[in-house]
């Protein structure tokens, strides 16, 4: 009898329960389908009026069979992060179907990201509701896979032609305690038999006798054991190992120690070969990628501002590792009410000077956020300044992915900054200058960290990339965890040439030793060999290779014997793409909105109730919090919005309109006959968020020696004419913060 339970126990664990037809015709199939591509939509919630609630499936879809509800019309809200359904007259978003046992019906909603999510990875239920309903799923194991329920944080790298995955902590199904001392799987390389990611991917786990995912950080002791790193290398034989930096948790905070340690593919569990004493860092995950410098020394780097030589001796001694920093001295920076001495290196100009030390301390946010704070810093001198080029607002991104990128030509970094917010931003060398960067995803009062990109999985030389990373409700302000789908990874699709993420890049002034002066961007330097000419960053404007129709060319031409710019040219020798002139006397409709509103509302016995009310992005993609309730419903207007609130059980309809630099409008409570006025005003902590274009006049220059036949010359810096034909974006950041040596050609062996 215990052997039929455990291989029942097995079977289910492996995926293989399949619904059968009877109970296929118990539910009514709902498929949720983005508009534009027909693709099912997961994390998508239906819900009733009585809060009867829904989340769809990888597929999009969702099992109902609602005693008291089947055979009659039922109204659903429908909601999803960063997904809209239409509005209707009285400011609900939702669909009334007819649900019928065995039948289907199909909702279509709006994608208001710039990524597409594709499917759920880790967990129980991925496919829950196809399987009820007898819709096809892609992986072999969509229902339950080593009884896995939930997992933090993804680490995964090509390892012998399979792709090898770790996370952090892992929850089972079985006991509320799971596996802290880090769980894998491995999956096969879609060249090599694995699936298409668009599709999803089949892991083959690490898993215990008992068919569980196992531990694989063998180290003494209980502590929480993380996976900072994965960097595969060859030992002096020859032979390729995986290894691994883990940190050894104990307070959440800081580690107590760390370990060097390799995979023992016989016990299928990593082995400490060396041990750190490193208390004064934190765990924060890493996704090292190999770049080369001009003398030939290949490196990992485990994050833009960290590097070690890419050999075994160099990756065991922690003397080695190389930080990217401006401090004085080793670049060993103290407790932040120890900063009084600490020295800045400055070139002649006073610029910060940047540059890899070995021993030094990683010059990462917390860190960089106390030098300024003490003013050894300005927040133009930040190396990893980075500015929203929708609003000019700050983007402090610390987590996140970054790789070399064929198809833009630049390094791409996936990451988070606010909780649940998913950025897009790129930079001429590791170590930018990351400028400017655009929101790719939202997650409404949720978070999703530590985003990965995954470059093995990346699709026409580039154009199309993939991240995942984790859905949790961890440090939001989510009120209801999502079932199946909190603490588990989502993955998301990318596509590069959208117009959307046609970002600015620095156009540098660079002034040989021979007194030849030029602008141009990263491709122009490379050609010249120029990195070490560059006397500053002009201006941004959009390189070649993410220009689209709405944008105007500039060529490089050669007036007698200098380089200028013009306004007509070859397509091959265009220089830049710049903004119409038309976007300096628009106004940015909408935009004022963004920020934190403190505000109150009246009653009609002229009691008065404080609340706070945020406003984030714009266009299609703002989102609105009140801190009264739940929204219910958006609707956006060129100078204000009309809200759905609900809040103490009650639905409220709230209006506002924006004069000036004041918020005011209207309320009323849905069904009684209560109602009020209310207004805000900016919080304190909003006037960061004030709106800045960032650009600066692109002007005609008439000089008397250029021929009045040809095209007009333009120049930022000499005033002729008042006539501006284009825009271009201010540079956020006055230091020259770029690793001149990382070669992109050599970054990775799996950068194919």
């Amino acid at each position: 009898m215990r052997i039929c339970q455990w291989l029942l126990l097995g079977l289910v664990g492996m995926g293989f329960a399949r619904s059968s037809s009877a109970e296929q015709g118990s539910y009514f199939k709902i498929h949720v389908v983005d508009e534009a591509t027909g693709r099912g939509v997961p994390l998508i919630k239906l819900e009733t009026v009585n809060k009867v609630r829904h989340w769809t499936d990888s597929n999009g879809i969702i099992a109902f069979n609602e005693p008291g509800l089947m055979g009659r019309e039922v109204f659903f809200h429908v909601a999803g992060h960063g997904y809209r359904y239409l509005i209707d007259g009285f400011g609900y978003r939702g669909v009334r179907l007819h649900p019928r046992k065995g039948e289907s019906a199909t909702v279509k909603v709006r994608n208001l990201n710039v990524a597409q999510r594709l499917y759920r990875i880790t967990g129980q239920g991925i496919y829950r509701d196809s399987v009820l309903t007898g819709h096809p799923i892609p992986t072999a194991h969509g229902t339950l896979n080593a009884f896995v329920t939930g997992q933090d944080t993804v680490i995964a790298t090509p390892f012998r032609d399979q792709i090898y995955w770790f996370w952090g902590d892992t929850d089972r199904v079985y006991y509320p305690l799971g596996n802290f001392s880090a769980s894998g799987a491995i999956s096969q390389l879609p060249t090599s038999g694995g699936l298409d990611p668009s599709l999803g991917i089949d892991l083959d786990y690490f898993v215990s006798p008992d068919g569980f995912s196992k531990g694989m950080v063998n180290l003494p002791g209980k502590s929480l054991r993380w996976i900072e790193s994965l960097m595969p290398l060859a030992d002096p034989s020859g032979k390729e190992h995986l290894y691994a930096r883990v940190a050894n948790i104990r307070d959440i905070g800081y580690a107590h120690d760390w370990h060097l340690m390799r995979f023992h593919e016989d016990k299928q569990e990593f082995e400490s070969i060396v041990r750190w004493d490193q208390k004064h860092d934190h765990h924060d995950s890493a996704h090292p990628f190999l770049g080369k410098t001009e003398d030939g020394v290949t490196y990992y780097y485990l994050y833009p501002s960290y590097r070690v030589e890419a050999t075994l001796e160099g990756i065991s001694n922690l003397e080695s590792y190389e930080a990217w920093t401006c401090v004085s001295g080793a670049g060993r920076i103290p407790a932040a009410d120890q900063l009084s001495d600490v020295g800045i290196d400055r070139d002649e100009t006073g610029r910060p000077q940047y540059s890899w030390k070995p021993g030094a301390h990683r010059l990462e946010r917390d860190k960089m956020a106390n030098l300024i704070e003490k003013g050894l810093l300005s927040a133009d001198e930040d190396w990893s300044r980075t500015l929203d080029v929708e609003t000019g607002s700050a983007v402090p991104w610390r987590r996140g992915s970054l790789y070399w990128n064929a198809f833009r030509n630049r390094w791409i970094a996936i990451v988070t900054a606010k909780p649940g917010d998913v950025w897009f931003c790129e930079a001429d060398t590791p170590t930018g200058p990351w400028s400017y960067a655009r929101r790719i995803v939202q997650h409404d009062r949720y978070n999703f960290y530590n985003p990965t990109q995954h470059p093995f999985f990346d699709q026409d030389h580039g154009r199309v990339i993939f991240f995942e990373g984790t859905y949790s409700a961890t440090f939001s302000q989510a009120a209801v965890k999502t079932p199946r789908y909190d603490y588990n990874q989502i993955m998301y699709r990318l596509q590069l040439d959208d117009a959307r993420l046609a970002l600015p890049a620095p156009v540098y002034r660079i002034k040989t030793n021979e007194g030849k002066e030029f602008y141009g961007m990263r491709e122009k330097v490379i050609s010249e060999n120029a990195w070490d000419d560059i006397v500053e960053i002009a201006f941004y404007a959009v390189p070649p290779s993410a220009a689209h129709p709405s944008l105007i060319p500039f060529f490089e031409s050669d007036i007698d014997g200098r380089q200028v710019v013009t306004s007509a040219g070859t397509e091959g020798n265009v220089l830049f793409h710049a903004l119409p002139a038309s976007i300096l006397d628009r106004e940015p409709t909408g935009l004022e909105l963004a920020g934190k509103w403190e505000c109150r509302a009246l009653t009609p016995d002229k009691n008065a109730f404080p609340f706070t009310l945020q406003i984030t992005g714009q266009g299609e993609s703002r989102e609105l919090s009140v801190s009264l309730g739940e929204i219910q419903s958006t609707e956006w207007k060129p100078d204000g919005f009309t809200i759905s609130l609900a809040s103490g059980g009650n639905i409220f309809e709230m209006s506002g309109r924006l004069e000036g630099r004041t918020l005011s409008g209207r309320w009323r409570k849905v069904g009684q006959d209560s109602a009020g006025s209310w207004n805000g005003k900016p919080a304190e902590d909003a006037q960061d968020q004030a709106v800045d274009f960032g650009t600066q006049a692109l002007r005609k220059l008439c000089a008397h020696h250029v021929d009045p036949t040809q095209p007009h010359v333009y120049s930022l810096t000499q005033r002729v004419t008042d006539d501006v034909i284009g825009a271009v974006w201010k540079s956020p950041t006055t230091v020259l913060s770029f690793d001149r040596t990382a070669s992109p050609a050599t970054i990775s062996s799996s950068d194919e």
